[in-house]
């Protein structure tokens, strides 16, 4: 059931990785002041949860929400707001798909 699902999901998002539109997933770069700790605030404020810094980014940490579609075409507002209403958020980004293709091939 669940191999069924996955692939309806990967159906209808096809559509709009091969149309160059944007897919949306259900994480959020954040940029917040007092590491960590502000962090995990800052998420259990909004029902995220915080997956760690990235990398090696001071006070950059990705946050992820389980109310809202692993992949999705549309951004969520819910959540846009408010990260966007929030003092402590310096920046944020909801992350999306990035598209690959090989170097050097001109034949495609």
């Amino acid at each position: 059931m669940t191999a069924i699902l996955v692939n309806l999901s990967l159906l209808l998002l096809l559509p709009h990785v091969m149309s160059g539109e944007k897919v949306y997933h259900n994480q959020f770069a954040v940029e917040v002041e007092g590491g960590k700790e502000a962090a995990d605030q800052l998420a259990e404020r909004h029902g995220l949860v915080n997956t760690g810094q990235i990398g090696a980014l001071e006070g950059h940490f990705l946050l992820e929400s389980h109310k809202i579609e692993k992949r999705s075409a549309e951004p969520c507002a819910t959540t846009h707001g408010l990260l966007a209403s929030d003092p402590e958020v310096k920046w944020f980004e909801q992350q999306t798909e990035l598209g690959r293709s090989k170097r050097g091939r001109s034949d495609l």
